[in-house]
């Protein structure tokens, strides 16, 4: 695993709702009080300290995002525990598809130290294409080459 180059801890503060139809979200001033009580980002800040700060009920999520250096690829791509997932957007479905699999065939080749003809045919039997969104006109598709498939 590579050391983070950056590492940035986000936190998602949303209003909590238990599935009744009386659900109604917070006043939106209420919820911007309680982020706003929350103390300057620092060591001892987490998602349980802006849970209990917050002043309406609130769901809290908090995630690591790291950023490597010495990555095969410029685009946008990621190593998970789910395995290797790169992705391709563009407003038509085939393109999107074509940059996630021209990623991953690059990320292969650069991985297994082979020829791209070579990184193509692993990534044909073993990656899967998906589609990760549909929005503003815009496709997104990732390609997943799951995690200890490929030794």
């Amino acid at each position: 695993m590579l050391s983070p180059l950056v590492a940035v801890t986000v936190i998602v503060v949303e209003p909590k709702l238990d599935g009744s139809d009386s659900d109604q979200f917070p006043d939106e001033s209420a919820v911007v009080d309680a982020v706003a009580a929350v103390p300057p980002a620092a060591p001892t800040a987490s998602a349980s300290t802006v849970a209990r700060a917050a002043v309406v009920p609130v769901t809290v999520t908090e995630a690591v995002v790291s950023l490597a250096a010495g990555r095969p690829l410029s685009s946008v791509h990621a190593q998970t525990p789910a395995g290797r997932v790169t992705f391709g957007f563009s407003e038509d479905l085939n393109e999107a598809m074509g940059d996630a699999l021209d990623a991953m065939v690059t990320w292969l080749a650069v991985l297994y130290d082979t020829s791209r003809a070579e990184a193509l045919a692993l990534a044909s039997t073993c990656a899967d294409l998906r589609v990760t969104q549909v929005a503003n006109v815009t496709w997104g598709v990732h390609a997943l080459l799951p995690a200890g498939l490929l030794s």
